[in-house]
């Protein structure tokens, strides 16, 4: 299992798989009480599935135990301890794909020829992710974030604090210099008054986290927001070669908080310049559109999506138009149905418009239906 979706699941995800194609998705609670209707909320998800997987593909007895074992086995206990918020898991005869969501989910049981992947790309809106890395003599955490929430990340190498980093680096000339991501001439560390003991003991174990956060966040340009105490702050910038650390921290003694706490405190920070993409392209849809870049008809829509010419789709939170799809060419090839009145054979035209979209490298934003262009269900915007 995974706690994090990033475009390449999305990718396996998307790829033609052996139908039956089952996609589950469940919000779920992080605490008790709350936690003890999640399994039976799974229970009742597994049985809305079972039923649809033996009438529209003809699974029964012990076919349809043996495909249906892999999603009943999860409903453990030992299973439902350290959710999150929110739960994927997926099934065909060739997968079994399950995510810890760090947003909640609308709980869905989808069955049909290809997983039912847009409630995850909210995760991706805006090219949402960014970093914060809580740091103090005491402890030391990189987070990965979207605006739903943190999540701490595993980095075996990060020292525990500054005891375990101290003696373990011996360089203790100059840091060098490194790049100000608003454009600024290089600063230069190691320069000037020298440092007393317990400060050169501080650079060396912010040179070695720095080390470590840049490696893993190389080529990457998702931006880093720092939580420290101010002085701490202002010597970690000196030894900083990420070039997308921001201006502003948060400031102070940030080790006892919980990832819910500094999300809260760092959202503020980092939304501006999360939305200020997408926000742009919405401002802007009625000039796109004037110029025929743009479009808020489905049939062109779809048709555009085939040949990579979508730069960035807006989907509609809730929004499904079921329908026999020519994916291949992008042509509706049937009316469209409602979700609760879908037939077999059926898929989501948006769900594979946001699929073709993110396979052609373009972008996909889930909004809600009032942040939408012209309040339309579905809207793109052209490469040309």
């Amino acid at each position: 299992m995974t706690n994090s979706v990033v475009v390449e699941d999305l990718r396996q995800l998307i790829a033609d798989h052996e139908p039956p194609c089952v996609s589950l998705y469940l919000p779920t609670h992080r605490r008790p009480p709350d936690t003890e209707t999640d399994p039976v909320r799974y229970r009742n998800l597994l049985d809305r599935a079972r039923s649809e997987v033996q009438l529209w593909y003809g699974l029964s007895g012990a076919q349809l135990n043996e495909f249906m074992a892999p999603l009943e086995e999860l409903n453990a206990p030992e299973f439902w301890i350290g959710q999150v918020d929110g739960l994927a898991v997926f099934r065909s005869r060739d997968c079994v794909a399950l995510h810890r969501l760090l947003l909640p989910v609308e709980e869905s049981a989808v069955v049909g020829d290809r997983f039912f992947t847009r409630p995850l790309f909210r995760l991706l809106n805006t090219d949402g992710r960014f970093y914060v890395l809580a740091i103090s003599q005491g402890d030391v955490t990189l987070y990965e974030g979207d605006r739903f929430g943190l999540r701490a990340l595993d980095l075996p190498d990060l020292p525990d604090d500054i005891k375990d980093a101290v003696g373990t680096e011996d360089v203790k000339g100059p840091v060098g210099y490194f790049s100000h991501p608003t454009g600024r001439n290089p600063q230069y560390a190691g320069h000037g008054s020298e440092p007393d003991d317990n400060e050169a003991d501080i650079m060396t174990y912010f040179r070695i986290v720095n080390r470590i956060v840049s490696s893993r966040l190389r080529n990457q340009d998702a931006p880093l927001v720092l939580a420290a105490p101010a002085e701490e702050w202002r010597l970690y910038q000196k030894t900083n070669t990420y070039p997308h650390l921001l201006d502003e921290a948060l400031s102070g003694n940030h080790d006892r908080d919980t990832p819910e706490l500094l999300h809260a405190a760092a959202l503020p920070l980092i939304m501006p310049l999360l939305d200020s993409k997408m926000r742009e392209l919405v401002q802007q849809f009625g000039n796109f559109e004037s110029m025929g870049r743009a479009s808020r008809v489905l049939e062109e829509i779809t048709a555009a999506s085939v040949t990579g010419r979508i730069h960035a789709l807006f989907i509609a939170e809730g929004q499904q138009f079921w329908a026999s799809y020519d994916r291949v060419n992008g042509i509706i090839t049937g009316p469209l149905s409602p979700e609760n009145t879908r037939a077999p054979g059926q898929q989501d035209v948006l769900d594979a418009l946001a699929e073709e979209t993110l396979m052609r490298g373009g972008a996909v934003y889930v909004l809600p239906q009032n942040e939408m262009p012209y309040n339309e269900p579905v809207a793109a915007v052209y490469r040309y």
